[in-house]
């Protein structure tokens, strides 16, 4: 259909071809009407064109302008009633702000007019006019041609690379943050370990040096303006610099703060976090670079009209084709070789294949889109539309049409694509999966990263009902707690939260961590919401791990001492009933150590763990206290069911237990203790027990013994030393201290006494005394002296390896310990081990350990010892029960006078002692050592008669390894 008020019928109508009119227009108005059908051209140009008078009444429009308006006014409406105008932000403009109405009120051309208009549908079209005046041959203004270019696309293309933007802002905001804290004069109080890690610094550097510290010294100054205004006017800090990050690089961050005020306004802390948006400021400057370049490109946007006479194939070009390619119109223009040469080489056979296509299949519409070549040699990306004129016989002679640049709609839709590809990349390396729901068109869409977690494909919905349906049973209803105050409108919840999923490919149980923003327009309705997602599992089961470690017994898997103590702890404060405790300790286990090793111990310790485990009341536990000692406590259970409890444990630890190809009978002690009769709080609670199962072990061990108050009197100082003694073998706390053994004769260092120290948390070195009790204990004087023995060999040995010249050295055994069968083979082992000689090692054994039952057993160890080399000496003679006939059915290399004697030479009576002593030592040819030497009188009278060594503060204190010397002369 054409749309004409007797433009064709009146030749005089044509307008007449005013200066300044676009060539295309130039052409209309002076082509012959025989040779040009002015509304037959107009009607298939597939640009929209109107034509009006001078009244801005329409005479004339084409199909384009019908589609594009979407509608068909009649000839003779006004211009302006076509549809209403608006300017970029939805204003709407007055009639005579419109292209055509400004080129008849000024008598130019008006060119490129940018606005957006709403069609009846209710469409909003964005477009460019182009408008030029039409004059009769007198001069007179008949009207005006005006050419309505459709820039929707590319106006929608940048809508959506803003809102790509946006998107990406979005998402880099959730990164981690690293929090600070400061005081309201600015002066930081605390950076995280995150901060720390970042930049390098131990968190007193990072206080120490402040914002000084912080920012690159070229940002410093903006960085201390923006704190500076912040402190001033109380408003919220957000500033951007760079810092030096662990590895030596300058990233950019971002660091924003708010003031937390008193009631009355004024201001006593700064909360603020800053976050590693490094990525983000160069991907921010890279857009911009891009969207310069679009923008500059779109200024430039011109559509160039053509008319190919493909009779004469000649081809007429708009001033378009100067403008936007860059070809001078000339005469080369003007032929139709010139189009087909400047089309890619890659392109130009498709290209006219196309075209052949429409004209052999007899359409009337031709449209290609291609690269064609700009007069810089570069190539522009292109769509081609034209109308294809046919004669009486059908033949194509002519067509006619436009060239469309969409260079930059080309561009701008990489660079989105570039955006998106970049957000995908930057989530996928933060491991993060995000869920994007747009409220426009109530969709939700799941990154392939967020699709991996769920572990679903790319088939499966996206939707909250698929994520609740993997999500924990457990963890279900906060989600959809969630979920509903989001749909209310309350977003504060911000999505967080740390959850558990049945992946759906696998059904594997994961750890998610989820958190949420909200994008809003500027009249803040939401427009989408993001929530992030990330597989923590390997971190969660890590803090589990560590939390685990930290409470239980990594060999038998029990609660740990520092567990029981809050149990015991719960237990005392809840219980209203009585309660009680067991305090079991295995007897003789470190023999089952010394003869089958320590994996066969620990394998033991696995065993009893399980079997105390078994059979127990409601809400009992069981812990290792320690060594080869567990507790159990017993809520609501009273002291005689704890008793029998006890008795049956017994029982059940008495089946021999399998340690490979041996079996081991197991036994062990029980102290029982009950709430609130033996103590009102943990610490007596335990204490009682402790007591209890001393008094088991004393009364001849396998057995359960309830505390009673009578034992605390008697046995509560041997308890303490025996709970020091373990404690100290379990802080691998004791060491040898050396007090030196000087020959009277020529005053010079010759051997060593070992004496036993360790080291308290709280009160530092203590002497052997503290833990007396524990060389009376089976166990623990064995325990003890192997510690020793392994400590003092090891020294030794240091010495023999630096070259020092040595004496023998001292090592103190106890009666318990030499009453111990195989003490000489562990002895004597223990040497060979260290690669030490026997000749180097001397036992001191007091009067004690020869008499009692076990005398016999304690000889033959002394004569082991005596027939490998190592010497014997009698410590602390005349103290005890001394006797002759110790001497000489028990032969000695040394005696050692006592403190007590040395100290008293001044009384006649000690002297006399000392002085018989001495005597002894020369009839029996054995050393005489005495001990305790402080005095130079002391010292003449020992050497005057006849005492070989001696030892004591005159000489020396004992000292550690470190600070003895062999060497020393006094």
């Amino acid at each position: 259909m054409l749309h004409s008020a007797d433009f064709d019928s009146d030749p005089q109508a044509r307008p007449a071809a005013a200066p300044g009119m676009p060539a295309a227009w130039q052409y209309l108005a002076t082509a012959d009407s025989a040779a040009l059908s002015g509304t037959a051209l107009l009607a298939v140009v597939p640009v929209a064109l109107c034509m009006t008078d001078a009244d801005a009444r329409l005479t004339f429009f084409n199909e384009a302008a019908v589609a594009l308006w979407g509608r068909a006014p009649a000839l003779g409406d006004a211009h302006a009633s076509v549809w209403p105008i608006f300017d970029g932000e939805g204003v709407p403009l007055p009639a005579s702000k419109s292209g055509l109405a400004q080129a008849l009120a000024t008598r130019e051309a008006v060119h490129g007019i940018e606005a957006m208009a709403r069609r009846a549908d209710g469409r909003e079209i964005f477009f460019a006019s182009d408008a030029t005046p039409l004059f009769d041959a007198t001069g007179s203004l008949i009207g005006a041609i005006e050419v309505v270019t459709d820039l929707t696309a590319r106006c929608t293309a940048e809508r959506q690379l803003r809102d790509s933007e946006a998107h990406y802002r979005h998402a880099v905001e959730l990164n981690p943050q690293m929090p600070w804290i400061a005081d309201p004069q600015g002066r930081i109080l605390h950076f995280n370990e995150r901060w720390c890690r970042f930049t390098g610094q131990t968190a007193e550097q990072a206080l120490a040096k402040g914002w000084f510290g912080i920012a690159n010294h070229e940002d410093l100054p903006g960085v201390l303006k923006a704190v500076e205004l912040a402190l001033t006017t109380g408003t919220p800090l957000d500033v951007r610099f760079r810092v030096l990050t662990h590895d030596g690089t300058q990233r950019w961050v971002r660091s924003r703060a708010a003031a937390r005020r008193h009631d009355d306004g004024t201001i006593f802390r700064w909360y603020g976090s800053t976050e590693d948006i490094h990525d983000a400021v160069i991907a921010e400057a890279e857009l911009a670079q891009a969207e310069e370049r679009y923008r500059f490109a779109a200024l430039a946007t011109r559509d160039v009209f053509w008319d190919h006479d493909l009779v004469g194939d000649t081809i007429m070009w708009s001033e378009g084709m100067q403008d936007t390619f860059g070809h001078a119109i000339t005469a080369d223009t003007d032929v139709g070789s010139f189009w087909t040469s400047h089309i890619h080489p890659q392109d130009r056979d498709r290209v006219a294949d196309s075209l052949d296509r429409a004209i052999r299949d007899g359409d009337a519409r031709w449209t290609a889109e291609y690269r064609f070549r700009r007069g810089d040699g570069s190539y522009a990306q292109v769509l081609d539309c034209g109308s294809l004129l046919r004669d009486d016989k059908g033949r194509v002679t002519r067509a006619i049409g436009a060239m469309l640049d969409l260079s930059d709609r080309r561009q701008t839709e990489a660079e989105l694509r570039l955006s998106e590809e970049r957000l995908r990349l930057a989530t996928a390396a933060a491991g993060l999966g995000i869920s994007d729901y747009s409220v426009a068109d109530n969709r939700e869409h799941w990154s392939s990263e967020l699709r991996r977690i769920f572990g679903v494909d790319a088939t499966t919905p996206a939707g909250p009902e698929t994520y609740f349906a993997i999500l924990h049973p457990d963890d279900r209803p906060e989600a959809e707690d969630q979920h509903r105050r989001a749909i209310a409108g309350d977003f504060r919840h911000g999505f967080q939260g740390l959850r558990r999923i049945l992946r759906k490919n696998d059904g594997a149980l994961r750890w998610i961590a989820t958190g949420g923003h909200v994008i809003h327009a500027p009249d803040a309705a939401v427009l989408r919401v993001l929530i992030t997602v990330r597989d923590v599992t390997e971190e969660k089961l890590a803090q589990d791990a560590v939390g685990w470690a930290a409470t239980h017994d990594a060999l038998t898997g029990l609660p740990n001492k520092a567990a029981f103590q809050r149990v015991l702890e719960e237990l005392v404060s809840s219980s209203i009933a009585p309660s009680s405790l067991l305090l079991v300790d295995l007897d003789d286990f470190k023999l089952v150590n010394d003869t089958l090793g320590h994996q066969a111990g620990d394998a033991l310790l696995v065993e009893v763990a399980a079997r105390l485990a078994l059979d127990l009341p409601a809400g009992a536990t069981v812990a290792r206290f320690g060594g080869d000692e567990f507790v159990l406590t017993l809520p609501d259970v009273d002291n005689a069911a704890a008793v029998r409890l006890g008795e049956s444990i017994l029982t059940r630890l008495q089946t021999p237990c399998e340690l490979g190809e041996r079996k081991v009978d197991v036994r062990a002690s029980v102290g029982v203790s009950t709430y609130p009769r033996d103590g009102e709080d943990a610490s007596t609670l335990l204490q009682a027990a402790d007591i209890a199962l001393y008094s088991a072990k004393a009364a001849g061990r396998h057995a359960v013994l309830p505390f009673a108050s009578a034992m605390r009197a008697g046995l509560q100082g041997q308890v303490s030393m025996l709970r020091l003694a373990r404690e100290a073998i379990a802080r691998g706390s004791i060491t040898p201290y050396y007090q030196p053994k000087v020959c009277l004769r020529t005053m010079r260092v010759v051997g060593a006494e070992a004496l036993l120290r360790w080291h308290h948390p709280r009160h530092g070195l203590q002497l052997a005394g503290t833990i007396a009790a524990a060389f009376d204990d089976p166990e623990l004087a064995s325990i003890v002296g192997a510690v020793m023995i392994d400590a003092v060999l090891a020294d030794i040995r240091g010495w023999l390896d630096a070259g020092v010249p040595i004496g023998r050295v001292a090592l103190n055994a106890s009666p318990r310990e030499i009453a111990t069968r195989g003490y000489a083979d562990r002895l004597l082992g223990a040497i060979a081990t260290h690669g030490v000689p026997a000749s180097a090692i001397e036992v001191e054994v007091t009067e004690t350990a020869l008499f009692g039952a076990g005398v016999e057993g304690a000889v033959a160890e002394l004569a082991i010892l005596r027939a490998a080399g190592v010497t014997i000496a009698l410590d602390d003679f005349g103290t005890g029960f001394s006797s002759l006939s110790h001497l000489s059915r028990y032969p000695m290399d040394a005696i050692k006078i006592d403190r007590s004697f040395v100290a008293g030479l001044s009384n006649r009576t000690d002297r006399a002692v000392v002085e018989a002593v001495l005597l002894l030592s020369v009839a029996l040819d054995t050393q005489c050592v005495a001990e305790g030497v402080e005095t130079v009188e002391q010292l003449d009278h020992l050497r005057r008669g006849g005492c070989s060594l001696a030892q004591g503060y005159l000489f020396s204190p004992a000292v550690g390894a470190d600070r003895f010397d062999w060497t020393a002369t006094y």
